[in-house]
């Protein structure tokens, strides 16, 4: 379970909300990473996903301006166009 934010408590209390709410439907978590930064979350994520070897990637998609940036965000588009694995995308 990854989650970027502006800091790192503020990302791990994302990911660990994420992880129990996998967990509570049995999923197996096995990590929560919490990570601070400023660099393009995609960019972040896809780095992630080569890095572990992903057979799938899940992800929350969301947006403060409306549902087109909700549903086609920047990172979300990015990473339907880029992701080297299997995509589930939650709205």
């Amino acid at each position: 379970m990854l989650s970027i934010g502006e800091t790192e408590a503020e990302a791990t209390t994302h990911a660990e909300a994420g992880a129990k709410l996998l967990r509570a439907h049995g999923a197996d978590v096995e990590d929560v990473i919490g990570m601070a930064s400023s660099a393009d979350p995609a960019d972040l994520i896809l780095g992630e996903i080569r890095a572990l070897r992903a057979g799938m990637a899940v992800m929350g998609a969301y947006g403060h301006t409306g549902l087109r940036e909700v549903l086609f965000g920047s990172t979300t588009r990015t990473l339907l166009r880029a992701c080297p694995t299997a995509l589930f995308v939650h709205h």
